[in-house]
């Protein structure tokens, strides 16, 4: 199946953040000391800045400099296929897998769902403002996030902020585990 996605160059995606936060070249110019003509040829890719320049624009803009490169822009979701994370050698015979990025920074309340293999099984999650994770330990389940929906089997995980009105449904023949965690003020 072809990727229809679109992979955003640096400058579109500090063009991006700078636009969605309604902040102005001239603004980014005064807090970092560059001047708007330097500031928009990098947000048109006709000029590569320093990690020092990078910095500076990370902070006037509120951000952080891992942002400009991240290759997910799906605001508040991030959902990894079980063939894509990345596995870190630790020791001899032995590995972590990285799910989702920066989030040891999150206070966390763990739990695991299951639902039997009963044919549409399922269960309701309760609509709050606080972020999310999910990895299915076992069996296939339909996510579905204010009627969209998402087919998660074995190792794949989400991330979710502020997910509204949300279920998880066993569309799978046996028995499904799903580790869920939930942000700290639910």
């Amino acid at each position: 199946m072809p990727d229809n996605s679109v992979t955003l160059t640096l400058g579109e995606k500090i063009k991006n953040i700078r636009l969605e936060k309604r902040i102005t070249l001239e603004e980014v110019a005064r807090h970092t000391k560059l001047t708007p003509s330097f500031i928009s040829q990098i947000e048109r890719n006709l000029a590569s800045p320093s990690v020092q320049s990078l910095h500076k624009i990370a902070i006037a803009l509120g951000s952080k400099i891992s942002n400009f490169f991240e290759e997910n822009d799906s605001k508040g979701l991030v959902l990894l296929k079980k063939n894509y994370k990345q596995n870190i050698p630790v020791k001899f015979q032995a590995y972590t897998i990285r799910l989702i990025n920066d989030i040891s920074s999150i206070n966390l309340h763990p739990f695991v769902i299951i639902l039997d293999n009963s044919p549409n099984a399922e269960k309701e999650l309760p609509s709050h403002s606080e972020d999310e994770f999910g990895i299915v330990i076992k069996g296939k389940i339909l996510l579905s996030i204010n009627k969209v929906t998402y087919t998660m089997e074995e190792g794949d995980c989400i991330y979710l902020t502020s997910p509204g009105k949300h279920k998880i449904t066993n569309i799978g023949n046996k028995k499904v585990e799903v580790l869920w965690i939930y942000g700290s003020n639910f």
